[in-house]
């Protein structure tokens, strides 16, 4: 069996990287949005769209970050077979992805209807930071781990 603290600190590791690379996604699909849309790409104005088109992506960020975090409990709550480290660490892995994930579904959502409304709406795309706020307070750190389990109490 290998040192806990080293198991924790590897896995932790991977975590970090796996969420700065969904982070990285997210910012740069952000700058190509603002980039192709920005140029002047013939768009309707507002006043002849009746709804914006970014709003549903907008939504979908305010209802997919709470749902991230319930996600992501749920996933911890969950009663663990046999409470090893090797287990905890998966488990604390895998609801951290599905957090992540869900508040980069969110974002990218919200990335393309913008592209679909087109420049008149690019200004839309700041609203991806609710999701990025989001990634940010899912972002994988020692404590957040020992509290995860802390916080479901004995198996």
């Amino acid at each position: 069996m290998g040192d806990p603290e080293a198991e924790i600190e590897s896995g932790l590791g991977i975590m970090q990287k796996i969420a700065g690379s969904l982070m990285s996604g997210l910012l740069v699909f952000t700058a190509v949005t603002v980039l192709v849309v920005a140029p002047g790409n013939p768009s309707p104005t507002p006043e002849e769209m009746s709804f914006p088109i970014p709003a549903i992506g907008l939504i979908m960020c305010l209802v997919m970050l709470p749902i991230s975090f319930v996600v992501k409990g749920v996933v911890l709550k969950q009663p663990l077979s046999s409470g090893s480290l090797d287990e905890r660490i998966a488990r604390y892995r895998s609801g951290t992805i599905i957090a992540l994930a869900l508040c980069e579904g969110a974002g990218f959502a919200l990335l393309l209807t913008t592209i679909v409304a087109g420049a008149h709406y690019v200004s839309w795309a700041a609203c991806v930071l609710i999701p990025l706020a989001g990634m940010i307070m899912h972002f994988p750190t020692r404590t957040k781990f020992e509290q995860s389990f802390e916080d479901a109490g004995p198996s």
